[in-house]
């Protein structure tokens, strides 16, 4: 049985996290700022620093235009994941990505 990349995604992704196969969007947001131009990395770094991180680094990445290029490195980062778990598990999948 072969597994969707989105379905393993959207179902699992509650056990990815408590698993070597971690989701850590903490993470995925401070590799994407050091991505950007470095006058955008600097303020994506400060925004993520503290409570309310999540909230601020999505603002600035609206403010600053860049969500498409966010998305894009973000589910990246989820589809190397959930290919990566099914490699693990010797599982086959449709990259429906």
């Amino acid at each position: 049985m072969a597994f969707s990349l989105i379905f393993l995604i959207l179902k699992y992704e509650k056990a990815f996290s408590k698993s070597k196969f971690d989701i850590d969007e903490y993470h995925m947001m401070e590799r994407f700022a050091h991505t950007v131009d470095d006058k955008l990395s600097a303020e994506l770094l400060a925004a993520i620093k503290g409570k309310g991180a999540f909230r601020r680094f999505k603002d600035k990445v609206a403010g600053f235009g860049i969500e498409q290029d966010w998305c894009k490195f973000r589910d990246a980062k989820y589809k190397e994941l959930a290919k990566d778990w099914c490699e693990a598990n010797k599982a086959e999948y449709i990259d429906d990505l």
